[in-house]
């Protein structure tokens, strides 16, 4: 049942467009992460399914009933006892003998956990579908006509012909649409950041520091280990059942109970441990580099440059002249979707078009000038013979 729910995942779920609309690392966080959420909560609900997700002992009670003990347990919770986490004659790490002043430690996180990663998928989604309302098919739209494998040469610079119309028409007006972007990444950053602080504050506020004890707990001595898998995810642990009885007079009856599927729980945390912090770095150095891009205009052009086949210094002139920030990352997106013949082939033509508008603009200053001055000196006034002027 479990591998029947994980391979339907890959047909259920449609986590990216056919169109690449954003960076690798955005791709982390929106596909796979959240297939890596997705998988492991189907996985932990089927091990709940398909066996018994607790065992409990109970004594040879009238009023106690197996079905009853787990089914208590399972609701209320169990607990382990801090004390008993290490010492001579131990029956197992924090099981021991309760005393009414003692510290407890309760386990209620086990029965949330399938919901709370379902959310956390959602949560990592979420940025991605926003960014797509955002972006609005504009990239889908611009690069579909070239991203046929086989065209011929009048087809394609028929097509670059028209989407430079466009390009030309709309210089300048896409800043905003390079704004958003930013933003989106921004937010995995911070929807990464959200769900570290959301999974310490679920497993009581051990999980920020769970995969450092985990990878350290080899290097300790004998004495002074204690394995942070059992402490944060036991495998045994205590319920305390109050029983009536016949007469009115209440029993207090203690139970150990075995949780197996914690042996799933401690490994798929201790991954996504390691892969959050993997994403926060790796998220970070993305928004830096994006806004590094951004603001920088030479670090545009340079990439401008190495996504073609090379271009002059005229058409490098001219695109750093006029290419804004949102201009630029539109041909980022663009040059991610086509190839890369086609794509060199819209740039230059693109910067042709700039060019010629310029020569253009000269041509016609050049003129307006010149008629001006020929204007000026037709109607100057003209000096007299005897030192006055013509009326």
């Amino acid at each position: 049942m479990p591998v029947g729910l994980l391979s339907s995942l890959s047909g259920f779920l449609k986590l990216t467009s056919k169109t690449d609309i954003d960076s690798p690392v955005s791709k982390l966080h929106h596909n796979f992460t959240t297939l890596i959420l997705l998988c492991f909560c189907l996985l932990l609900s089927a091990s709940s399914l398909i066996g018994d997700p607790i065992q409990c002992t109970f004594n040879d009670h009238p009023l106690m009933k197996e079905d009853m003990i787990k089914t208590y347990c399972w609701l209320h919770t169990t607990f382990t006892l801090p004390r008993h986490y290490k010492g001579a004659g131990q029956i197992y790490p924090g099981i021991g003998a309760t005393t009414s002043n003692g510290e407890f430690v309760y386990h209620a996180y086990y029965q949330w956990v399938p919901f709370v990663l379902y959310l956390q998928a959602i949560m990592f989604y979420a940025p991605y579908w926003l960014w797509k309302m955002w972006e609005g098919g504009v990239v889908d739209s611009a690069s579909t006509d070239l991203a046929a494998p086989v065209m011929n040469k009048e087809e394609l610079k028929g097509k670059i012909e028209m989407l430079g119309d466009y390009l030309q028409a709309s210089l300048g007006q896409h800043n905003k649409y390079a704004m958003k972007y930013l933003g989106y990444e921004a937010l995995n950053l911070v929807v990464t950041i959200t769900n570290i602080c959301v999974m310490d504050a679920f497993l009581g506020g051990k999980f920020i520091s769970y995969g450092t004890k985990v990878f350290s707990f080899a290097q300790m001595e004998d004495e002074d280990r204690i394995d942070p898998m059992i402490m944060l995810f036991p495998r045994m642990t205590k319920c305390t059942f109050r029983a009536v009885g016949p007469s009115g007079t209440t029993e207090k009856l203690d139970s150990l109970c075995i949780l197996p599927h914690n042996i799933l729980n401690e490994k798929a945390y201790l991954f996504l441990w390691v892969w959050l912090w993997i994403l926060l770095v790796a998220g970070s150095f993305s928004v830096l580099w994006r806004c590094i891009v951004f603001f920088v205009p030479f670090m545009r052009i340079n990439l401008l440059r190495n996504y073609t086949h090379g271009l002059n210094n005229n058409e490098t002139k001219a695109l750093s002249t006029y290419l804004s920030v949102g201009d630029y990352f539109l041909f980022y997106l663009l040059h991610k979707n086509v190839s890369r013949l086609a794509f060199t082939d819209l740039v230059r033509d693109v910067a042709g078009r700039i060019s010629s508008r310029d020569s253009e603009s000269l041509e016609m200053g050049d003129k307006v000038r010149k008629d001006s001055k020929k204007y000026h000196r037709m109607n100057s006034p003209r000096p007299t013979p005897s030192g006055g002027l013509w009326t």
